[in-house]
């Protein structure tokens, strides 16, 4: 019997160097629709640079057009930062392509044609000898990492099995916040009185 499903699309954003955390992703989305979501009604559609169709233009202009109809947004860095991807049609400017679909990410959440639900951003931690000698790219990911942080609750994982759990946690919060989109009401304690058939 068929039944009606919401789908939500989460764009996945990251530089070079983390293609197994961004195969995992998918992964974990797969099986969290099968175990969780399908059931209840709602379906997480993973979407990354790579599922967008090619075209004529500015590269990441085509891909910010397949990320502003997305409902959530993930940003992923480890030691490197990713390249320029060119100035926009209104003149901005970044140093990496995933630097911009950041800030483009934090636009939808304002606007009211392609809302955005949620922008998160997740950092692999480098190892003791990336830090001490960090070289031009992870200097940028640690600098990009000082700005945000005022701007945004980031979290940081160490290896594929904790940022397994970070993205599970994710789609939880998501599923929960998209099958209860208003938040219910506290309702006022119960006073039970110890005679009510309450056993001291």
């Amino acid at each position: 019997m068929p039944f009606p499903i919401k789908g939500y699309r989460v764009f996945i954003s990251s530089p070079e160097g983390l293609e197994e955390e961004r195969e995992l992703f998918y992964d974990l989305i797969e099986i969290y629709n099968k175990q969780h979501a399908i059931q209840r009604g709602f379906l997480f559609i993973p979407v990354g640079s790579q599922d967008v169709a090619p075209g004529t233009g500015r590269p990441q202009t085509i891909i910010n057009e397949r990320l502003c109809e997305c409902d959530c947004f993930v940003a992923m860095f480890w030691d490197r930062w990713g390249s320029d991807p060119g100035r926009d049609k209104k003149g901005e400017e970044y140093s990496s392509g995933t630097e911009e679909e950041y800030y483009k990410a934090g636009e939808f959440l304002e606007d009211k044609i392609y809302p955005m639900c949620e922008r998160v951003v997740l950092f692999k931690k480098p190892d003791e000898r990336q830090r001490k000698d960090p070289g031009p790219q992870l200097k940028k990911v640690m600098e990009f990492k000082k700005k945000v942080r005022k701007e945004i609750y980031y979290r940081e994982f160490e290896d594929k099995s904790e940022f397994g759990h970070l993205v599970t946690k994710l789609l939880a919060k998501w599923l929960y916040k998209f099958e209860y989109p208003s938040k219910p009401e506290r309702k006022e304690a119960t006073v039970v009185e110890k005679g009510d058939g309450i056993v001291s």
